[in-house]
C-alpha cells in the first residue's frame, strides 16, 4: 500500500491516484510551520477530484486548522 506525502499539486495528486496509490497526503503548509492551510485553494481542488482518501498534513498548528481541513468535506482527513 502506497501513501505518498507530496506538495498540494492537484495534477500530481491525480496522477498518484491513477498509478494506484491508496491515498494522497498533500501539505497544508511547510512542515513544522504551524501556519494553517496556506494551500487551501489547491487542497479544495484535490479533495473535489479525488476518489481516494486525502490526508492533509503539515501546517496544522491549532485545532481550528484541523477543523478547516475537515470542513472541506469529501474524503478528507488530517495527519
Amino acid at each position: 500500500m502506497v501513501l505518498p506525502y507530496c506538495g498540494a499539486d492537484p495534477v500530481l495528486c491525480k496522477r498518484l491516484e491513477e498509478v494506484g496509490c491508496a491515498a494522497v497526503m498533500p501539505l497544508g503548509a511547510p512542515i513544522g510551520s504551524n501556519q494553517g492551510l496556506e494551500t487551501r485553494a489547491m487542497l479544495e481542488i484535490i479533495i473535489q477530484q479525488a476518489t481516494v482518501p486525502v490526508v492533509v498534513d503539515a501546517g496544522i498548528g491549532v485545532p481550528s486548522h484541523a477543523t478547516q481541513a475537515l470542513e472541506m468535506g469529501g474524503r478528507c482527513g488530517i495527519g
